[in-house]
């Protein structure tokens, strides 16, 4: 009995394609000849069921015969495809299994007030061994899949910078407040925040709960509490790199090999957990809009030459401009070599006369830390004889002579534009 049931099955298979294609022809009378000479009784009928749904590219319905005693296939859901029927596929739905219709009192199929089957309760059970005469007829179930929408958030928008973005390949033009993009969740159920797409002249700035942008999206969302979700994602006009964290503030801000960009301080930072090292030069553009970065240290490593300067940002250049900033509580951090000669500066050691400085305020405490001063080591510029040049705090120079304040340049620096209100200077030495 085992080897005639497993005969039957090679043959069902060997016969497939060819039955699949009479199925679809004039000559019925063929086809039932083809099935009683293999053997294949019982048919299994498989509706797509639903607006767009199709086996392949246009096919709603495909049937497979099958031989007594076997079981139906369930396609799509425990096996992709049985190399004649493709799992159906519907745009922005998932297959999650095959169920029989509701029929009437006259067996006629049921349907709702939308004209879709009325399908039962429970799945059709695969596991069924199908019987002489049996002609199943399934349709698949589908469940809409839950999608995040994502709408944008950006006031800076004009008609000479339109909001362009590139979807697909083609360019989409996105007004403020319009839809921006969609993402499906994981097979997980989890959507993980995605790069939001990318606008030529603006920067994705965050992604929020709220239209006011108040709430910020948390790092991953899960389906089953959010199901169908709206998001808000605000971009602002320019190319920039966003500073969020003491982090970002390690490895972009203080990093010497970024080249010249432009920094956007999101919020105020604490950077008591890092250590940063000091930049020869600055080249690039730092906007604080108004907070502070806190608590930062920086480190100027070991002096062993002359004339070595040590200060958080080096030489800006002209290219260079820092905005609405506030330093609060910097520690410089360095050790000097026998008959080393370091000056240090806290922010800048030297500026140009076209360096663009707005609105920078040092505050809180400066400490000098000195880990290790060797024989004939000096250190000099911001303190002799144990009293602050406070003149050369944020900048390089020979003296206190204001002339002589950023190496004499000539800087329009006013006192509405820096302001250092220190509560101690202190020098360590370790």
């Amino acid at each position: 009995m085992r080897k005639r049931f497993k005969w039957k099955i090679i043959a069902f298979f060997a016969v497939m394609a060819s039955l699949l294609l009479l199925g679809g022809c004039k000559f019925q009378a063929s086809l039932d000849e083809r099935r009683e000479e293999y053997g294949l009784p019982v048919s299994v009928t498989y509706y797509t069921n639903g607006s767009g749904a199709y086996f392949g590219t246009s096919d709603t319905k495909k049937t497979l015969y099958l031989p007594e005693g076997a079981v139906a296939m369930n396609i799509g859901v425990d096996r992709v495809e049985n190399g004649s029927i493709p799992t159906p596929t519907r745009n922005n739905y998932k297959l999650i299994g095959w169920y029989e219709a509701e029929l009437d009192e006259n067996g006629q199929v049921q349907t709702d007030e939308n004209g879709e089957v009325i399908l039962k309760a429970e799945a059709f059970d695969f596991q069924t061994r199908l019987q002489d005469g049996d002609e199943i007829v399934l349709y698949a179930k589908w469940q809409k899949n839950q999608a995040i929408y994502v709408y944008l958030v950006c006031d800076e928008i004009t008609t000479d910078a339109p909001f362009v973005i590139t979807e697909n390949g083609q360019e989409l033009t996105i007004e403020n407040s319009g839809k921006l993009t969609e993402y499906n969740y994981q097979t997980d159920g989890i959507w993980y925040k995605s790069d939001l797409p990318k606008a030529s002249g603006y920067t994705a700035y965050g992604l929020y709960e709220d239209e006011a942008c108040t709430v910020e999206v948390a790092g991953t969302v899960h389906q089953a509490e959010k199901g169908d979700y709206t998001v808000y994602a605000k971009y602002i006009k320019g190319d920039w790199t966003i500073l969020r964290t003491a982090s970002d503030i390690k490895s972009k801000l203080f990093n010497a090999m970024a080249g010249t960009k432009n920094y956007y301080l999101a919020n105020d930072i604490d950077c008591s957990s890092i250590t940063v090292d000091d930049l020869a030069r600055f080249t690039s553009t730092l906007q604080g809009n108004g907070y502070a970065i806190k608590n930062l240290t920086v480190n100027g490593g070991r002096v062993s030459g002359q004339e070595v300067t040590i200060s958080a940002f080096g030489n800006v250049q002209s290219t260079a401009k820092i905005e609405n900033v506030t330093f609060e509580n910097v520690t410089l951090k360095c050790s000097l070599a026998s008959k080393a000669m370091a000056k240090a500066f806290v922010l800048f050691s030297s500026l140009v006369d076209v360096t663009s400085i707005s609105q920078v305020s040092l505050k809180g405490s400066i400490k000098v830390e000195i880990e290790e001063r060797e024989t004939n080591a000096i250190f000099t510029n911001m303190v002799s004889n144990d009293m602050w040049y406070s003149d050369n705090i944020l900048f390089g120079g020979e003296g206190t002579d204001e002339e002589q304040i950023n190496n004499g340049l000539d800087v329009d620096i006013s006192e509405a534009q820096i302001s250092v209100e220190m509560d101690n200077y202190e020098i360590e030495i370790i």
